[in-house]
């Protein structure tokens, strides 16, 4: 009886560690859209995907991430913004489950109204 219950408090925990890496990339992937999306409109994806860097770093600090997609497009100026992270479990991984690592991805869109 114990076991079963460790393992549910474990997955608890790694449960809400997830969600809470969830909510803290979403919150800087929809800043970071929201600032792009003020950027001008002849700025390039690749300069998106600079500026986009410089401010996820920023608001994540050491977490790992990626950014999956970045593009723009003009008149009306929308931006979208795709990011990536793994939160690590600590629990479920002692008990052999297969689930080490679990997979977040969040997306982001804004859009400026037509010149």
């Amino acid at each position: 009886m114990v076991a079963p219950m460790a393992f549910l408090v474990g997955a608890a925990v790694d449960y809400s560690g997830a969600v809470e890496l969830r909510t803290r990339l979403q919150r800087a992937t929809d800043a970071t859209a929201l600032q792009l999306c003020k950027m001008a409109a002849t700025t390039t994806d690749t300069q998106l995907r600079t500026q986009a860097q410089t401010s996820l770093t920023s608001q994540l600090g050491t977490q790992t991430y990626s950014i999956e997609q970045v593009s723009g497009s003009t008149n009306p100026r929308q931006v979208t913004l795709a990011t990536a992270a793994s939160f690590s479990t600590a629990f479920l991984r002692g008990f052999g489950s297969s689930y080490e690592a679990v997979p977040i991805r969040v997306v982001a869109t804004c859009q400026t109204p037509q010149d």
